[in-house]
């Protein structure tokens, strides 16, 4: 189920609600994928989107080495005047009980450990600078293009090869997915019987793990479809 879509127009998310199928599961979930850079007013909307929950699962690196490539896209961002995420949207405004699922310091420490020591300066060196040059030439209609189904099928053509156990995008991507299923299955576990909202706020490449796992275990169908709009392309 794709969460975003990107056209020479516009590039935006999807939000959707689940709710299971399942008479014991009472626990309800709002999606809202996010990227990491977009416009004041998307984040303006994902924060309300949050706000009408009861609780709120969301992303947040505590580990300093895993945080040097995001600290890139504030060179984007100002070039294509847009915002940052971690700037715009401030967790600690909202009013939902807020639960980490992302890495911390002892498991960024235990992942990082896992890297092959090519990846390690890759992650440290090459892909920033790559990340540098890459800024100082994008425009919105380069930046909406990667998120084009043709970026995609590329990707499954090529991508799993990266993603294997010691590579940088399984310490980016695969392991962090694995912290957020086990939030996710956990709180299900707990609360599953609770008449209450859960949202989960997360980089948009993190939600089809989390959709499979809602429609494939536990039951849950999607509803309530809502286009978010990131940024428009001009």
């Amino acid at each position: 189920m794709n969460v975003i879509e990107a056209t020479d127009f516009y590039l935006r998310v999807i939000k959707l609600d689940f709710v299971s199928r399942d008479s014991e599961i009472q626990l309800r979930f709002r999606i809202v994928p996010v990227c990491h850079i977009g416009s004041e007013k998307f984040y303006k909307g994902v924060f309300d989107q949050l706000n009408a929950c009861d609780e709120v699962i969301f992303e947040g690196l505590a580990y300093k080495k895993a945080t040097r490539i995001t600290r890139y896209y504030a060179n984007m961002a100002r070039k294509l005047d847009l915002v940052l995420q971690r700037e715009a949207l401030c967790m600690r405004n909202l009013k939902p009980k807020l639960i980490h699922a992302d890495f911390d310091r002892h498991k960024g420490a235990e992942e990082w450990e896992k890297l092959r020591f090519t990846e390690k300066v890759k992650f440290r060196y090459i892909y920033p600078a790559r990340m540098l040059w890459r800024s100082r030439e994008m425009t919105r209609r380069k930046l909406v293009k990667e998120f084009m189904a043709s970026s995609e099928e590329a990707w499954l053509a090529y991508g799993p090869l990266e993603n294997e156990p010691g590579s940088m995008w399984n310490y980016i991507i695969a392991a962090r997915d694995e912290v957020l299923l086990n939030v996710v299955k956990n709180k299900i576990k707990k609360d599953g019987r609770e008449n209450k909202r859960v949202g989960i706020v997360y980089g948009a490449a993190h939600m089809k793990p989390v959709i499979r796992l809602l429609i494939d275990q536990f039951k849950y169908v999607p509803e309530h479809p809502e286009f978010l709009e990131v940024f428009e392309v001009r």
